[in-house]
C-alpha cells in the first residue's frame, strides 16, 4: 500500500542506492517459485485478514498522526495531508476504491491456494505438527500476476528485473499510482527533497534464493535487500530526501506501506 503525504518543511539527506538503469524488455518471471509465507494452524483466516487489514490502515493512520504532531512543533508552515493512495491487496482490492467496496460489502479475499503458487494437495496434512507439510488449503493472495512486470517502464534492465523481489515490483507500481492519484506530475518530483519511508516484514524471496547457491541471481542482494525497498523508489523517481526501511513486524503482514514526504 502506498501513501503520498505532502509536507512543506521536511529536510534530509539522500541514502544512495546502488541501482542501475537502462532500457530493457518486459520481464516475465517464473512466479511458480514465488511462494507466500507458510502460516500454520490458522483456524479463521477470514478474521485474520480483516484484522491484518485493520492493522495496516491503523499503521498508516498512526504514522500520519505522529508526523502531524512532530511537524506542529516546527510551526504552522509544516502542516501535512494525505493526498494520494494506492494498494495491492487480496480479494481484487487493487485500488483504495475497490478496498473500500470490499470492506463495505463485508467481503474478504479468502480463496484456494492458486495452482501457479504450489499444489497444496501435495503438501497438505491435517496434523499441524506434521513435518514438511501444511495444514491449510486456502489463503489470501493478490490477483495480480507478479511475474508480469514492465521493467522498461521503470528503467530497469531485463536481466536485473528477474532477480527483483515481487515486493519491490509491486511497490514501484503502487508508488507511481499514488503519485498519479495525487495529481502530481512525476517530473515535478525529480530532484526534489522528497523522502521515502517504508514498512516491511516478510523476506520470503530473499530466503528462497539461498536454497540453491549455484543458481543465486547475480543481483540478489539489491534485488531482495531490505533497504532497497525504499531506496529503489528514491532512485527510480530521483528523490533527494531520506530513504529508509523499517521492519514493523506483523503490523505490515498484509502489504508493506510506503509514505512519500515532500
Amino acid at each position: 500500500m502506498a501513501t503520498l503525504i505532502a509536507n512543506a518543511a521536511v529536510k534530509s539527506t539522500h541514502d544512495e542506492s546502488s541501482e542501475g538503469a537502462g532500457n530493457s524488455r518486459k520481464a516475465e518471471i517464473d512466479h511458480g517459485s514465488v511462494l507466500p509465507s507458510v502460516s500454520a494452524n490458522f483456524q479463521n483466516l477470514s478474521s485474520l485478514f480483516k484484522i491484518s487489514t485493520f492493522l495496516l490502515l491503523f499503521l498508516v493512520y498512526s504514522y500520519v498522526s505522529i508526523l502531524a504532531r512532530s511537524t506542529l512543533k516546527m510551526g504552522t508552515e509544516s502542516q501535512i495531508a494525505v493526498i494520494g493512495m494506492a494498494c495491492r491487496l487480496p480479494g481484487g482490492a487493487d485500488s483504495p476504491e475497490s478496498l473500500w467496496s470490499m470492506l463495505a460489502e463485508g467481503r474478504d479475499g479468502l480463496r484456494e491456494v492458486p495452482k501457479d503458487r504450489w499444489d497444496w494437495k501435495s503438501f497438505y496434512h491435517e496434523d499441524p505438527d506434521a513435518k514438511e507439510a501444511t495444514n491449510f488449503s486456502h489463503g489470501y493472495y493478490v490477483n495480480q500476476d507478479v511475474s508480469a512486470f514492465d521493467a522498461r517502464f521503470f528503467g530497469i534492465p531485463g536481466a536485473e528485473a528477474t532477480g527483483i523481489d515481487p515486493q519491490q515490483r509491486l511497490l514501484l507500481e503502487t508508488t507511481y499510482e499514488a503519485v498519479e492519484n495525487a495529481g502530481i506530475p512525476i517530473k515535478s518530483l525529480r530532484g526534489s527533497n522528497t523522502s521515502v519511508h517504508m514498512a516491511m516484514f516478510a523476506r520470503d524471496y530473499d530466503r528462497m534464493g539461498y536454497r540453491d547457491g549455484p543458481q543465486l541471481h547475480k543481483t540478489h542482494i539489491i534485488g531482495s535487500g531490505d533497504a532497497i525497498l525504499s531506496n529503489r523508489i528514491s532512485y527510480v523517481l530521483d528523490l533527494k530526501g531520506s530513504s529508509n526501511t523499517l521492519d514493523t513486524g506483523c503490523v505490515s503482514v498484509t502489504r508493506p506501506a510506503i509514505c512519500l514526504l515532500r
